[in-house]
């Protein structure tokens, strides 16, 4: 069964003290709260959102075939720009992280010289709490503003 807002009273305390506070509050703060409040928004929360056994199935939940085409298509652009060191995949949205970790898996596999130049930089405002942290070849990151501005590589989302 789906969660309402009457399953969340912490989130409706903070919008009524948010609308007392100022009288209002526009949708995007709204959404901000309902999403991405503290730990108890829809995507800050401990529960699962993705997968099976989540609120929603991705592409990458089901097969490892749209990954795999991704990271062809990454290497070929790679090739292309004069193969490029570092080359970043920047994933917006990243949510779990999944269809990321599959494209490293697939270019380790198939493409060894690309996947000494890839490095993958995953944004997700649920990745607060990870700023700056790394992984092998991944940064966790909550903004792309956390990023920089000059990057040759590739956006995903």
């Amino acid at each position: 069964m789906a969660d309402t807002f009457a399953d969340h009273p912490d989130i409706i305390v903070e919008l009524k003290k948010r609308i007392q506070q100022n009288g209002k509050i526009t949708f995007a703060e709204f959404m901000d709260i309902a999403l991405y409040w503290s730990d108890k928004g829809y995507y800050t929360s401990n529960k699962n959102r993705w997968g099976v056994h989540g609120d929603y199935i991705t592409n990458s939940d089901i097969s490892p075939v749209f990954s795999k085409l991704l990271a062809a298509q990454l290497n070929q652009m790679w090739h292309i720009l004069g193969e490029p060191s570092p080359f970043n995949v920047i994933e917006v949205g990243a949510g779990s992280g999944e269809l990321s970790f599959q494209i490293e898996k697939t270019i380790k596999d198939l493409f060894p010289e690309f996947y000494r130049a890839v490095n993958f930089k995953l944004i997700d405002v649920s990745y607060a709490s990870k700023q700056g942290a790394k992984k092998d070849k991944f940064s966790f990151y909550s903004s792309m503003d956390e990023i920089g501005h000059s990057i040759t590589g590739c956006i995903i989302s």
